[in-house]
């Protein structure tokens, strides 16, 4: 006999000691241990042979039963229900599906059968779970639909759930955090509908949770729930509950309260965020036992840290995510969630980025969930939490690179010491437990700031400096350029004169740039003039790389990305091993440089774009605004080189983590709206990219005014777009108010202005208005040359320029020589690319209209083939062109 049979033995036989003899009997014959062990405990107890004979006879007469009952079998009918296959069996009885179908109407339903051996414990069981099913009437629970007894086998007659249990669709589906605890609400919704009726369901664990194909959460086995008032208690020697999802006070055979299904709901969910299970000791029962009531669970985000991959990164468990769980799972029930509503709270106090109770109720945590629900203010707390994580870095750097100078150490500190100062007593200023609970704005956040800034800083011009660059770079994040300039100015001035070249180029660098984006160009220039004579005095610094990339920057925006390119290789070439190892300055690098190559080298830029999203991802993690704008690259790139589906992928994780991060009216996720825009035009899906185009304009518009380049980016991109529809009107004054935008916001960028002149051209020429077209492209392909763009699909707007309508045969003949020309090039063009289908498109309707049927034809059914690679059968460009065909019928 092994350890876990002598256990079984010492238990049953300790059950029995006490009782008389009939009543052993009994006990001995509902019990569901092994017969072999019902012997050993009868000989323990000295059964006599007529009781052991007794007890033989009703095993027999149980037995007898059974045989003598046939099988279920596929095709009985019960009432109106015919069984059509079993679909479960276990130790209580089967499952089956079965259909209804007496003419009024036909459906499936799941009929559960008891089986005719069953113990009296077992058959209370049964009629509990029917009498309780029969009062839960709850979405997200099975509903009970009749029930009765077929030749002595009671059933109940129940909801047939199409789905897998909860584990299983999470796997299949691949769900984002969001929609994960949305599935989750439901099962506490069902869980706490049960606990309005007074019931606990006592055995929550995930077999019993199925999901449907439309995500609807269903709740099952009510068979060991009781009532909240019933007092009693449920021993070691009735343990019904799955041990791995048991709770404490059930191991220990204590009272069960609401508290009891809300301990088994935390495991759940801790599984469902770590793809781990909170309680999985197998060592001995007793150690199950010890960590069940005595050892708390590691938090869900160590257990993510240690196995190294997970359903969610470590960042998003740390804090609230953690904090939810770990109070679920508290061992002392009056310390967890009171009940499902409770848990409910908190859950969707997180999905509302409000204060979470398992949380606490801090100032600085309650401001922080304010400032998460701003519009305008989610980059702030980044902004915030960076800047005190880096300054007391480079407080550190500072001592070891000037050690020697006590003075000048003496100061850092007290740059540090007033720099916390400064933050937690903005924080402390503005919290809501000191305005009475009520809403605090941005803006109130700010002043006082500006208050403290203005306040006791006589003498103390570094101190003034550090944290004047503080609320520039915040006022930088929120968009208020002039802000950030005025104040990146203070924290220059107050640098000019102290030894501090690093910080100063910091400011400067910082300064020129905000100038750039303020469209102040005369300024920025001077500016950078500063920070270049500034850099020369500090050669090998990392902040002067920093600097060089600030200038590629705005060289590459400027339509110099030649010199920003060659620039940054000649960068690259000069660092230092400990540069090269310095992943936040490799970042930035990579991403510059793949910035300036993007349009002569897609494959290298892509490759730039892909180390950088790599170095950020390991510098602050995904939940981050960097991390965002490299993904955006990637993705950008990968539809450059019209790699569809893996620029598909990554915008989905680029707009995940951007609805995370920001309000749906913030400019940064607009610009990556604008992404997925762009995306949706090249696949051909015009009206979805209309809608997404317009809430980006939109927002940039509401956010900006008209006078931005983003706007007039987003303006010239829905010109486009409704060109492509055949819609001219609506895309020429778009066109003319970007071009018009472009040239006043920086008239010395050149090629950008000419990018949006050429895609007027080819609508006047569309328009014919060839006369305009070719004024406009005479002025355009040589600054296209200039900076080494491709000319090509200017010369088909020259093309058509020379068709004139089809009005003069010479002026088709030699449209018709320029062609053949051109038809090499183009064919040289991805087979994958819109811009090549486009083309593909109209030049067969420019030899139709010099009456070249056959040819027009030709290329007509070419524009369709490449359609094929890259709009899908529903998307609206590839129904235009199959629209087209059928006009000329000709099939698709």
């Amino acid at each position: 006999m092994n350890e876990e049979q002598g256990n079984q033995v010492k238990a049953l036989f300790n059950a029995c000691v006490d009782l008389t003899p009939e009543q052993q009997l009994n006990y001995l014959k509902n019990s569901q241990v092994d017969e072999t062990i019902k012997a050993k405990v009868l000989k323990l107890l000295n059964y006599s042979g007529d009781i052991g004979l007794a007890l033989s006879r009703v095993v027999l007469d149980t037995a007898k039963d059974s045989l003598s009952m046939a099988d279920l079998q596929p095709g009985i009918v019960i009432e109106h229900y015919q069984l059509n296959q079993k679909i479960g069996e276990g130790g209580q009885g089967e499952v089956w599906l079965a259909i209804r179908n007496d003419g009024e109407f036909s459906h499936q339903v799941a009929i559960k059968f008891i089986k005719i051996t069953a113990t009296e414990k077992e058959l209370q069981r049964f009629q509990t779970e029917r009498e309780l099913l029969a009062i839960l009437q709850h979405p997200n629970i099975a509903t009970l639909i009749g029930g009765g007894q077929f030749e002595q086998r009671l059933y109940m007659v129940m909801e047939w759930i199409d789905g897998v249990n909860i584990f299983s669709y999470l796997e299949e589906k691949q769900l984002d955090l969001k929609a994960t605890l949305l599935c989750f609400l439901q099962v506490c919704q069902a869980v706490s509908h049960a606990h309005a009726k007074g019931i606990i369901h006592r055995d929550i664990k995930p077999s019993n949770i199925l999901v449907t194909a439309e995500g609807i959460v269903k709740l099952l086995d009510f068979g060991i729930a009781k009532a909240i008032d019933d007092e009693i208690t449920q021993t070691q020697a009735d343990v019904m509950m799955t041990f791995v999802y048991s709770t404490p006070e059930q191991i220990s055979g204590e009272h069960v309260t609401t508290a009891t299904d809300v301990y088994a709901l935390g495991l759940v969910l801790y599984e469902m965020l770590t793809n781990c299970k909170a309680q999985f000791n197998t060592e001995s029962p007793a150690a199950f036992v010890h960590e069940v009531t005595s050892q708390t669970p590691p938090k869900p985000s160590q257990v993510t840290l240690n196995k190294g991959s997970s359903r969610f990164p470590v960042r998003v468990l740390q804090g609230d995510l953690d904090n939810l769980v770990m109070k679920a799972i508290r061992k002392e029930p009056q310390r967890r969630y009171s009940n499902a509503d409770s848990l409910i709270n908190d859950i969707n106090n997180y999905l509302q980025n409000k204060p979470l109770n398992a949380s606490g109720d801090g100032a600085l945590y309650r401001l922080q969930k304010l400032l998460k629900r701003n519009p305008l203010s989610g980059l702030l707390a980044f902004a915030v939490l960076g800047f005190m994580t880096l300054l007391p870095i480079l407080m550190y750097q500072y001592n070891v690179r000037l050690k020697t100078e006590r003075d000048f150490a003496n100061e850092q500190a007290l740059i540090a010491n007033k720099t916390t100062a400064f933050l937690t007593t903005l924080f402390e200023s503005v919290s809501p437990l000191g305005h009475a609970g009520e809403d605090i704005s941005l803006q109130q956040v700010l002043d006082q700031g500006e208050r403290q800034l203005s306040a006791g800083m006589v003498n103390q011009p570094r101190v003034e400096a550090a944290l004047s660059s503080i609320l520039a770079a915040i006022y930088h994040h929120l968009n208020n350029t002039p802000k950030a300039i005025s104040y990146y100015q203070k924290a220059v001035d107050n640098l000019q004169n102290s030894n501090d070249l690093v910080a100063l180029l910091e400011a400067q660098g910082q300064l020129a740039l905000m100038y750039f984006r303020n469209k102040q160009l005369e300024q920025s220039e001077a500016a950078f003039a500063q920070a270049d004579q500034t850099a020369a005095q500090i050669i090998g610094d990392r902040e002067t790389v920093i600097h060089l990339t600030r200038k590629a920057t705005v060289a590459t925006e400027r339509g110099q990305s030649e010199q920003a390119a060659a620039m940054l290789e000649e960068v690259f070439n000069e660092l230092s091993d400990a540069q090269l190892k310095d992943v936040e300055l490799m970042s930035r690098l990579y991403h510059v440089w793949g910035e300036a190559i993007k349009y002569s080298d897609k494959e290298k830029a892509l490759a730039f774009a892909e180390k950088s999203r790599q170095l950020t991802e390991q510098q602050v993690g995904k939940v981050h605004p960097f991390y965002l704008k490299r993904v955006n690259s990637q993705a950008v790139r990968l539809m450059r080189l019209d790699r569809h589906e893996e620029a598909r992928v990554v915008l989905d994780e680029l707009l995940q983590i951007s609805e995370s991060l920001y309000s749906e009216n913030h400019p940064e996720h607009a610009g990556y709206l604008s992404t997925l825009g762009t995306f949706l035009h090249d696949r051909g899906y015009f009206s979805e990219a209309e809608t997404v185009y317009k809430q980006s304009l939109q927002i940039y518009q509401k956010t900006f005014g008209d006078d931005n380049f983003e706007t007039a980016r987003m303006i010239n991109n829905l010109a486009y777009l409704y060109e492509d529809m055949g819609q001219y009107e609506k895309a020429l004054p778009l066109y003319q108010r970007s071009i018009e935008l472009r040239l006043q916001l920086d008239p010395d960028n050149t090629i950008r202005a000419a990018t949006a002149q050429a895609n007027l051209a080819r609508l006047l020429a569309k328009l014919n208005q060839h006369h305009q077209s070719t004024k406009i492209l005479n002025q355009v392909m040589p600054i296209f040359e200039e900076h080494n763009r491709n000319n090509l699909y200017n010369q088909i707007i020259q093309l058509a320029n020379l068709t004139q309508e089809g009005q003069s045969k010479e002026q088709c003949h030699q449209a018709s020589l320029k062609l053949d020309s051109i038809e090499p090039q183009l064919n040289q063009e991805p087979a994958t690319g819109w811009r090549r289908l486009g083309a593909t498109l109209w030049i067969s309707q420019l030899l139709n209209t010099c009456h070249q049927d056959k040819l027009s034809n030709e290329w007509l059914q070419q524009a369709y083939e490449l359609s094929k690679q890259i709009y899908l059968t529903d998307a609206d460009g590839r129904i235009m062109i199959e629209k087209q065909l059928k006009e000329k019928s000709l099939q698709p």
